[in-house]
């Protein structure tokens, strides 16, 4: 087994995370680094050019450069390390699978270099994030391992989780950052530990204020489950320009629980940004003694009643087909409404909908009057 150490440095306080595997004994090529660094600007130059009008033309800019520089490319993929060549082949034959075989062949190669590397949080995190339906433990088990190792780096470093930042910038920061925020939703759905979520939220959101991970979108949940709502709206403050319906309907329901006149503004703004959510909520018919069962039962055996009873409940609810496109959620589209719903509908209760509804209802009118001069 090849030694593998990760650790934490702290340069006038910018932590960064470090990987130091002492059988490639790598060092970047200072020649490559400046050839680099020398050629950026002319690369970002090109792609700032005003006649480019999408991200594809640029990048087929960018690549049309490289290629043309056939020398620098081999030059950096011959700077890197053995162990980071080894887990982009483990991966380019992964996403080329095309069968339960060949995808688990694949796997397993990344998992050994899990072996291999023993304390490389990039790898355990690759395989858990792409780990067979078949093997979701073991992943779970690397997920755990690179959360301990990251904590116990950053423990040894001095860290403090109170005072100190985790820039995202540092792409060496991702993989464990990436790895702590998956670790929270884990143990949400396999333990319902709502205060270990919280914990590592919180703790998440204060490393990284920027929050390009949106941990504040889960926040909101967590703190909407601990009926916390002046913290929502706290929230909601810290981000104003954030249009996620998690955040804009959180901050009207907090409100509207709290009695406050703003609920009525956030709720407008919420509908008008995001109108499928809203119809979605209301599209949500339970069996008659449910509303009594939300009044007499526990935050936890609510959560799991819903995850048993979803689809019974809501007589007229589907999957939408539409709105999953390259792995992610279109924005304004009925799968995020759908996903906003299958998270937060069970925060909103009778007299909730009743006041959605009757917004809901002006806002039509509204559309459908014609226009008086």
């Amino acid at each position: 087994m090849r030694v593998c150490s990760t650790y934490v440095s702290n340069d006038g306080g910018d932590w960064l995370f470090h990987y130091h595997d002492s059988a490639d004994n790598h060092e970047p090529n200072p020649q490559t680094m400046a050839r680099f660094q020398n050629e950026l600007p002319e690369v970002l130059a090109l792609l700032d050019k005003e006649n480019i009008e999408s991200e594809e033309q640029a990048f087929e800019l960018f690549m049309e450069k490289m290629l043309t520089d056939k020398d620098f490319l081999d030059d950096i993929s011959m700077d890197m390390p053995q162990a980071d060549i080894d887990m982009d082949n483990a991966l380019e034959e992964l996403f080329n699978s095309h069968t339960p075989k060949t995808e688990d062949k694949a796997y397993q190669k990344i998992d050994k270099l899990c072996d291999k590397y023993p304390q490389r949080i990039d790898f355990l995190y690759n395989a858990y994030e792409f780990v067979p339906d078949w093997f979701v433990d073991k992943g779970f088990m690397r997920l755990n391992m690179a959360v301990l190792i990251g904590l116990n780096a950053l423990a040894q470093a001095g860290f403090d989780w109170q005072k100190d930042e985790l820039h995202w910038g540092f792409v060496e920061n991702r993989p464990f950052m990436r790895a702590y925020a998956r670790y929270a939703q884990e143990i949400m759905e396999r333990y319902h530990d709502i205060r270990q979520v919280m914990f590592i939220q919180q703790r998440l959101l204060k490393a990284c204020p920027t929050d390009n991970l949106g941990i504040r979108h889960e926040y909101v949940q967590s703190l909407l489950f601990c009926k916390k709502y002046k913290e929502v709206i706290k929230l909601y403050k810290t981000y104003p320009d954030d249009f996620d319906p998690s955040i804009v309907y959180g901050v009207a329901f907090a409100s509207w629980q709290l009695g406050q006149k703003s609920a009525d503004k956030y709720l407008k703004k919420a509908i008008q940004e995001f109108p499928l959510c809203a119809k979605e909520l209301l599209d949500f018919f339970p069996n008659p003694d449910f509303y009594g069962f939300l009044k007499t039962s526990t935050p936890i055996l609510i959560r799991v009643y819903f995850s048993l009873e979803r689809d019974l409940l809501k007589k007229r609810h589907t999957m939408p087909s539409d709105g999953y496109a390259h792995g992610g959620i279109m924005v304004g589209s009925p799968a995020q409404a759908y996903e906003f719903w299958q998270q937060h509908g069970q925060f909103w209760q009778k007299d909730a909908l009743d006041w959605l509804k009757q917004h809901t209802n002006e806002k039509d009118k509204k559309t459908k009057s014609p226009n008086k001069k």
